[in-house]
């Protein structure tokens, strides 16, 4: 109703307020609205003379990369520049995550070059992302290759890359670069989280290794994190999967003494 007013006066030649405009857009994004009502809305408006802000721009390409819609987000990152803007690192990085969620990595790697050419300098966020698009698609030599591009420019991997790049060794069955990395992460003094932690016990359970995988849940003691219930059902089917059910019982009774209720998957 609002806007309908706003294209009202509009059309009658009156002039509308940009405190006005402001306060609709802010509720049109609180509202978490469509994008593309967003989007119509702040085209109209700049129709009227209201003064293009980058902020808002990277907040619509962001609303649009959640809704999958990446190439509506490359049409506001096309107007960036039109409406007399430059592109941020903030802007680059939400189209290049946009780009590698939807698995088009060669596009993610083309606004890289491009960002490098306009002379801004690719962050963790920006190479977060495309190794999370190479480790979604498989390729976790490229993977390495980007992190190891990140480290030689002096980038410190925070614990979201360490995940992801774990998780990926995981799927494809590289256990041995996991804990390799794993390895690296800790000298790097990054502490590892619990979703961490559960991602390295699950593919040391998948290859069998159920030793070190309780050695990891008692190093998780030891620095004050404590197993959830995804930690002791992976160790439950780790100790089956092996046919030692006596050590899956056993992990059973710590967990009601924990009051860590069983679920559908630990009981199957």
């Amino acid at each position: 109703d609002v806007i309908q007013c706003v294209k009202m006066v509009k059309k009658h030649n009156h002039c509308v307020p940009f405190q006005c405009f402001d306060r609709v857009l802010d509720q049109l994004i609180k509202l978490n609205s469509p994008a593309v009502v967003v989007w119509d809305f702040y085209v109209e408006i700049l129709g009227c003379g209201y003064p293009p802000k980058l902020c808002n721009f990277n907040i619509l390409m962001n609303r649009f990369c959640k809704e999958w819609k990446v190439k509506e987000a490359k049409l506001v990152f096309d107007e960036i520049s039109r409406s007399g803007l430059r592109p941020t690192i903030v802007s680059y990085n939400t189209l290049i995550n946009g780009y590698c969620k939807c698995g088009n990595l060669d596009e993610g790697f083309r606004l890289k070059r491009v960002m490098e050419e306009n002379r801004l300098v690719p962050d963790v966020f920006t190479y977060s992302a495309l190794v999370n698009g190479l480790c979604k698609d498989g390729r976790m030599d490229d993977a390495n290759q980007v992190f190891d591009e990140m480290s030689s420019k002096g980038l410190v991997a925070n614990d979201v890359i360490y995940t992801t790049l774990l998780n990926g060794f995981c799927k494809n069955g590289k256990v041995s670069l996991a804990m390799e990395l794993y390895g690296r992460m800790l000298m790097k003094g990054v502490k590892p989280d619990l979703i961490m932690y559960n991602t390295l016990i699950n593919v040391l359970c998948k290859s069998g290794n159920i030793i070190e995988a309780k050695n990891l849940i008692d190093e998780m003691s030891m620095k004050g994190l404590k197993a959830d219930k995804i930690t002791y059902t992976t160790l439950i089917d780790g100790c089956c999967k092996e046919g030692n059910l006596d050590a899956a019982l056993k992990i059973r009774k710590q967990m009601m003494r924990e009051g860590i209720e069983l679920d559908n998957v630990a009981y199957t």
